[in-house]
């Protein structure tokens, strides 16, 4: 997982690659770890994806993305920090 322009402003793209099919949870924290934004909760299928997350209305700082893949090959996570 990857995302671009970091920093940002009102908005970055998030690239991922699935290696299988499963359930995908996308959430953004802040460093407190309150739960600013869950963009993705769906089943997506293998392969790369992208998505434009719009940040209008967060304040300048540091937060957290996590993925989260759910599947019945095993699930998998990374988290990254974005910057506004």
């Amino acid at each position: 997982m990857i995302n671009y322009p970091n920093p940002f402003n009102d908005y970055t793209i998030i690239n991922y690659t699935l290696p299988y099919d499963g359930k995908v949870v996308l959430i953004i924290n802040n460093l407190l770890g309150e739960t600013m934004m869950i963009p993705v909760n769906e089943m997506q299928t293998k392969g790369e994806h992208s998505l434009k997350l719009r940040t209008e209305t967060f304040k300048n700082g540091m937060y957290m993305a996590t993925i989260k893949l759910i599947s019945s090959n095993g699930d998998l996570g990374r988290t990254i920090k974005i910057i506004k």
